[in-house]
C-alpha cells in the first residue's frame, strides 16, 4: 500500500478557499534518531511555483512522496507553510491587514545584524525614560524599521531552503514510517 494513502484527510481553509489535504501529523512516531541523522538530508531551494509534489517528482521521481518533504521540514500545511511568490505574499498581507497602506507601516525594528529589537526593551535595559523620543533611540542604537511587507517577504524567503531526504535513503525512510504507522 502506498504510504500517502495511509494518511487521513482533513479540510483546511486558506484565504477563503477550502482544501482537502493529507493529515501527515500521524507520522510523529517515526523515531527521532532517523530525523537527527544529518547525512540523511540534502538541501534544496524552492523556486516560485514549485509545490511539494513538484519537488518530490524532481527529487524522487514520484510526486506521491511529497509527504516526506513535509515531514523532513516539520511542515503540516503545504499552502501556508510553503514558500509562495512575492505577489502572493503581498496580496495575502493586504487581505489580512485590510489595506495596501497598512502593509507599509513599521512592524518591528532590527539591528545591523538583523536581530529584532524592541524599543521598549531598550528603554528598560538602558534605563531610558519616556522623554527620549523613539527616533532618538533608533539613531543611538543604529536600528532600522522593517515594514509588515518586508517582514512577510523575509519570512517567505526563509521558507525556500528546505531539507530533502537523500534519494539513496528514501526507501529506508518509507519503511521506518510504514512500521511506525502499522
Amino acid at each position: 500500500m502506498d504510504i500517502a494513502n495511509m494518511f487521513s484527510n482533513v479540510w483546511i481553509e486558506i484565504d477563503g478557499t477550502n482544501f482537502l489535504v493529507a493529515d501527515i501529523s500521524s507520522i510523529v512516531n517515526v523515531p527521532m534518531k532517523i530525523m537527527e541523522q544529518r547525512s540523511l538530508f540534502l538541501t534544496y531551494s524552492v523556486v516560485d511555483g514549485e509545490t511539494p509534489r513538484d519537488v518530490a517528482k524532481k527529487a524522487y521521481g514520484d510526486k506521491s512522496l511529497y509527504w516526506t518533504i513535509m515531514f523532513a521540514n516539520n511542515l503540516s500545511n503545504s499552502v501556508e507553510d510553503w514558500p509562495v511568490s512575492t505577489d502572493t505574499v503581498i496580496q495575502r498581507l493586504i487581505n489580512s491587514m485590510g489595506s495596501e497602506e497598512a502593509i507599509y507601516e513599521i512592524e518591528a525594528y532590527v539591528d545591523a545584524a538583523g536581530n529584532i529589537v524592541d524599543i521598549r526593551g531598550l528603554r528598560h535595559l538602558y534605563g531610558l525614560d519616556d522623554t527620549i523620543h523613539d527616533s532618538e533611540i533608533i539613531a543611538m542604537y543604529d536600528i532600522s524599521g522593517v515594514t509588515f511587507e518586508q517582514m512577510a517577504i523575509l519570512k517567505n524567503e526563509a521558507k525556500r531552503n528546505i531539507r530533502l531526504i537523500d534519494p539513496d535513503y528514501i526507501l529506508e525512510f518509507q519503511e521506518a514510517v510504514r512500521t511506525a504507522l502499522a
